[in-house]
C-alpha cells in the first residue's frame, strides 16, 4: 500500500494491513501485559517474551531455553535446552547471563557471557534477536504514535499519521521504518513535488528508544527543527519542527 500527503495517512506496518493475526510458530506463551515487568520482542517474526514482574521484581532469575524445564521455552533449534538466565538489577536494568550455550549470548558488543542491557537495547540468543523493552518503558509503548502536520499552498492542513505495529500478543508498538518520498512504487509515503527527492528520508521507531529520522541522501535535504541531518539516525524527543526540502512539519504525539 501507498499512502499520499493529502490523506490522513497511516503506514503500511501499522493498522489492518501490517497487522500479523497471530505468533509465529515456536513463539513463548506471552504473560498478562499487565504484570510484565520485563518485554523481549522479537526482531524477525514478531514474537514477544513477556517475564512474569512478580517472580523478576522479587530478585528471582528467569531462565530462557528449548527445553520444558526453563522458565520460558523457546522452540528453535538455535536455543540450548538451558541458553541464558535474565534477572532485574536494582537500577531497573536487565541483566543476561549466558548458561554455556552452544550458539551463545550476543549483544551490540558482541558475545558475552553477561551484559547489563537497558531498555531499547537488543540481545541475541542464537540467531533469535529481542529488543529488551522494561516494564517502565511499555505503557508508552502500547500508546505510541505521532503525528505531522502542515498547511498546503491553499492553507488545508495536511496530516501525516506514524503508527508502529503491534504485536499482537501484547499489545506492544513494534519495531517499524517508514520511508518518505517522490517515488510511489518505493516509498511508504509519498510527497508528489519536484523538491522532493525519489527516496528522500526514513523515520524508524524502536522500543524503548522513540522515534527517529534520517536523510537518504536527499538533494535538497531533510531538517531537524532547522539543522540538516546527515545518513544517521536523528532521535526526534524534544523536536518541534521537520523540514523535507521546503515541506515543514510541526511534530506532536498522538
Amino acid at each position: 500500500m501507498r499512502v499520499w500527503l493529502n490523506q490522513l495517512l497511516r503506514s503500511k506496518r501499522g493498522g489492518d494491513d501490517g497487522m500479523r493475526s497471530g505468533a509465529a510458530d515456536g513463539a513463548p506463551a506471552a504473560a498478562d501485559p499487565g504484570s510484565s515487568a520485563v518485554a523481549l520482542l522479537s526482531s524477525g517474526d514478531g514474537t514477544t517474551i513477556e517475564v512474569d514482574g512478580s517472580r523478576v521484581e522479587a530478585g528471582r532469575s528467569i531462565v530462557i531455553g528449548r527445553h520444558a524445564s526453563a522458565d520460558v521455552v523457546v522452540d528453535d533449534d538455535c536455543i540450548s535446552k538451558r541458553h541464558a538466565e535474565l534477572s532485574l538489577r536494582p537500577d531497573g536494568r536487565l541483566e543476561v547471563r549466558d548458561l554455556g550455550s552452544l550458539n551463545g549470548t550476543w549483544t551490540s558488543g558482541g558475545r558475552v557471557d553477561a551484559a547489563v542491557i537497558a531498555s531499547g537495547e537488543r540481545v541475541r540468543f542464537g540467531h533469535r534477536e529481542y529488543t529488551v523493552m522494561l516494564k517502565r518503558d511499555m505503557e508508552a509503548a502500547r500508546e505510541a504514535g505521532w503525528m505531522l502536520s502542515c498547511f498546503d499552498e491553499d492553507g488545508q492542513v495536511m496530516q501525516l499519521e506514524l503508527r508502529p505495529e503491534t504485536d499482537p500478543q501484547s499489545g506492544l508498538a513494534m519495531e517499524s521504518i517508514w520511508s518518505v518520498g517522490r517515488a510511489d512504487d518505493l516509498v511508504d509515503v509519498v510527497i508528489e513535488r519536484n523538491d522532493i527527492s525519489k527516496m528522500h528520508a526514513r523515520f524508524r521507531f524502536i522500543p524503548g528508544m522513540g522515534l527517529e529520522v534520517m536523510d537518504l541522501g536527499s538533494t535538497n535535504g531533510t531538517f531537524v527543527d532547522d539543522e540538516r541531518i546527515d545518513g544517521n539516525y536523528r532521535p526526534l524527543s524534544g523536536a518541534e519542527c521537520i523540514r523535507f526540502a521546503t515541506i515543514e512539519f510541526t511534530l506532536s504525539r498522538l
